[in-house]
């Protein structure tokens, strides 16, 4: 056990009251206790004028002044900053830059020939790449979709949306609150034959909204001969599943149509070595599409090396080659 005291001995005096004694039995003095550095003063007397201090600015400058080891242990001898760099920006949670993680993937040299391949959508990623137009009856809307993939994946195809429970914590639960703050539409109970009203960003920002729409859609889809699956939660996993699934060894390619990057990091993971699943990136506006395959990471500073799926929550871990 290491104590944060106001100097060596100080430490060592309180180290010695304890020793010996069972953990519930310890109580130590307010003037031995560690405080953290929000319940200390912000700023400092020196002769007659009051500066001002900031322990995570005094933190990043010990991290560039560092020359080795022993000098960090030293300048951390005491707590200096009230919260985690790597988990918050200026006391706000960062937001995960997942489109960094995709310089880790080499792409795919050997050319495939995305038409003659074994689809797997991801359905989030679908109901943003058709455009919707206001007073248009949602009948023509779902029409547009059915024609949208026809026109670009093959007759096997499946697509796989996300579930929307809103009675359960969920996995992109906050990420969808992040995404709605300050939006707001109102819930609209529309029917196929009903025209839309309000801009498709807008819309869709009220999940009731998006729920039914996916209920609508998915008939939609299946009446044209399109397979379609929903998730309980979060699709990620359930997408990957499905490739696996659809996978032959003398059959044609399997190729996963997405956006979302966590994608291509599960089939990395999870596919085993003899299979081989192709993901494809799908990109905004009209830059050029990469595809990717389940082949482990050879390249790079980092590797793969584990992925599971637990309690929910996706799992992946790299190391530094």
């Amino acid at each position: 056990m290491k104590f944060l005291g106001k100097s060596p001995k100080n430490t060592a005096s309180i180290e010695n009251q304890v020793h010996g004694k069972s953990f519930h039995k310890i109580s130590f003095k307010r003037k031995h206790r560690v405080t953290p550095l929000t319940r200390h003063p912000s700023s400092a007397k020196m002769h007659d004028d009051t500066l001002a201090v900031d322990p995570l600015m005094i933190f990043q400058r010990i991290c560039l002044t560092q020359e080795c080891k022993a000098d960090l242990e030293n300048h951390l001898a005491y707590e200096l900053a009230p919260f985690s760099m790597s988990i918050f920006d200026n006391g706000v949670m960062r937001k995960t830059a997942k489109s960094a993680l995709l310089k880790i993937f080499p792409p795919e040299t050997v050319p495939v020939d995305k038409k003659n391949c074994v689809h797997v959508i991801d359905g989030g990623m679908l109901i943003h790449r058709v455009p919707w137009n206001l007073m248009e009856k949602f009948d023509e809307i779902f029409s547009r979709y059915v024609k949208y993939l026809n026109d670009h994946y093959s007759p096997g195809m499946t697509v796989v949306f996300d579930g929307y429970e809103l009675n359960r914590d969920s996995i992109k639960g906050m990420e969808r609150f992040r995404r709605a703050h300050n939006k707001s539409c109102p819930d609209i109970q529309f029917t196929p034959s009903m025209s839309l009203t309000v801009q498709k960003d807008k819309f869709l920002f009220n999940v009731n909204n998006k729920i039914r729409f996916i209920q609508y859609l998915k008939q939609a889809l299946e009446k044209n001969g399109i397979a379609v699956i929903q998730a309980v939660d979060d699709a990620d996993v359930l997408i990957v599943q499905t490739a696996l699934q659809k996978y032959s060894r003398n059959g044609p390619a399997v190729l996963v149509v997405a956006e979302d990057i966590d994608i291509l990091v599960l089939i990395t993971g999870l596919t085993p070595p003899d299979q081989k699943i192709y993901f494809l990136k799908v990109e905004k506006g009209h830059k050029s599409q990469q595809i990717f395959s389940s082949t482990p990471i050879h390249t790079g500073k980092y590797s793969l090396f584990t992925c599971s799926h637990w309690d929910r929550h996706n799992l992946c871990f790299f190391q530094k080659r």
